[in-house]
């Protein structure tokens, strides 16, 4: 028990060193969009692309189904501002994955 509560709280140290790491939110950002432009506009290529190129596999179907949803929300209507959210929520994507089990290495 106390080996896995140890675990625990590196992970959670972990992910609140990289989701307030300024060199992680700006990677993030220049990762985002990268795989927007390789990608497309479609969520489910997004998606995939994501997971590949951070975790170096492929999403479950329940991790594809999820993360299409996130993608997939609610538009502007103006162009730039659809844009800008489609940005955002990449990066945001990007963030989860960075701090996903199968990329952060606890030892």
């Amino acid at each position: 028990m106390r080996g896995e509560l140890e675990v625990a709280r590196q992970e959670a140290q972990q992910a609140l060193a990289l989701g307030n790491s300024e060199l992680a939110l700006k990677q993030a950002g220049i990762l985002a969009g990268r795989l927007l432009q390789e990608a497309g506009p479609d969520p489910s290529k997004q998606v995939d692309l994501a997971f590949r190129t951070i975790l170096a596999r492929r999403p479950t179907a329940a991790e594809l189904r999820e993360c299409e949803g996130f993608l997939g929300g609610p538009q502007p209507a103006s162009a730039d501002a659809a844009a800008k959210t489609r940005q955002r929520a990449m990066e945001s994507l990007v963030l989860v994955l960075f701090n996903h089990n199968d990329f952060l290495a606890v030892r």
